[in-house]
């Protein structure tokens, strides 16, 4: 049973790291290109 929550809780850590790259990324890339439209 606790390797379950283990899993699960690696899983959950994962998924809200992987958003948090995923929105710094996209807003980086989003600047980086305002700035060159500009």
């Amino acid at each position: 049973m606790a390797c379950y929550w283990i899993n699960l809780s690696a899983a959950i850590f994962i998924g809200i790291f992987s958003g948090i790259l995923a929105g710094l990324f996209k807003h980086y890339v989003l600047k980086q290109h305002d700035e060159v439209e500009a």
